[in-house]
């Protein structure tokens, strides 16, 4: 019972989407979490190409692309969220990595 705490209604302050929280009920609210609708956009991409160039001995390339953004329309467009998506910062990495086996 220590762990969480049920809020009745006359705690909880709805003002237009924005959620306040009136711990002592003396009619202020004393912290509030904003709203907790939102949209998280988050596209993730790798491609990787293995040349063996010799037997046992391999040359890597890795291309890792990323996007992330965030909305606070809670509605899922498709065609809006993919605009949305694909507008925001990218991120990309690259990485080469050589293997070469040394034989006896």
């Amino acid at each position: 019972d220590g762990r969480f705490e049920v809020f009745d209604d006359a705690q909880v302050v709805n003002d237009n989407g924005n959620i306040s929280i009136d711990l002592d009920r003396d009619g202020t609210t004393d912290f509030g979490i904003g709203n907790p609708d939102f949209t998280f956009l988050s596209f993730r991409s790798n491609a990787v190409l293995r040349w063996e160039y010799m037997p046992g001995s391999t040359l890597f390339f890795v291309w890792q692309h990323g996007r992330t953004g965030f909305n606070d329309n809670r509605d899922f467009r498709l065609g809006g969220s993919v605009n949305d998506l694909f507008s925001a910062e990218a991120t990309n990495t690259f990485v080469v990595k050589v293997n070469y086996w040394l034989s006896p």
